[in-house]
């Protein structure tokens, strides 16, 4: 596969993630008028971006990941079963017809997994794709999600933050205050 296949792999999983994200940075527009927009783009994100995975995965010839390949089967299969486990968690906690298109819904939700971290899907993302280049052996899949797709997680966290804000004012800012965007605390906060 020549290197201009690989470079309209990075610009799919890139326009995947420009695709969510504009529709979160203009959410209150396509909330208002194109509700059916969210549902879209959160799938067709998800769809481009698992072709984009599976291209760098199967891409021949690349430099591989220097580890012994037991450690990067390990390492690679706890971190994908982690991250899933945290992001389907999240999806249920938030309530699958929510989690599916990015709405908001009428109600803060503050139990479950949302205790603890305020972006699980997203966080549970960040992990297994890191999991899924450790079990390819994919150096190009571990250099991009690093500097590419984790990023544009964190980019997206940032818009469903500044929506909430916006939706549920005070309610959200003392949730945002107790509970960590990505990294739990291995304490409490004292009241």
């Amino acid at each position: 596969m020549p290197l201009h296949i690989l470079t309209l792999f990075v610009f799919l999983g890139v326009f995947s993630f420009f695709f969510l994200d504009i529709a979160l940075a203009f959410r209150s527009f396509f909330e208002k008028r194109h509700t059916w927009f969210f549902s879209f783009a959160s799938n067709m994100s998800q769809i481009l971006l698992a072709i984009s995975i599976l291209a760098f995965c199967f891409y021949p010839s690349q430099p591989r990941i220097n580890l012994p390949r037991t450690v990067e089967l390990a390492l690679g299969a706890l971190l994908f079963v982690a991250g899933m486990a945290v992001e389907t968690k999240g999806s249920l906690d938030l309530g699958v017809r929510r989690s599916i298109g990015g709405v908001c819904g009428e109600q803060l939700v503050v139990r479950g997994i949302y205790r603890v971290v305020r972006h699980p899907q997203n966080l549970g993302g960040m992990i297994w794709i890191t999991g899924v280049a450790l079990l390819a052996d994919s150096l190009y899949l571990l250099i991009v999600s690093l500097l590419l797709w984790i990023p544009l997680f964190i980019i997206e966290s940032y818009l469903e933050d500044r929506d909430l804000r916006r939706k549920f004012g005070e309610d959200f800012e003392k949730y945002a205050r107790d509970v960590p965007m990505f990294i739990p605390r291995l304490w409490r906060k004292r009241a």
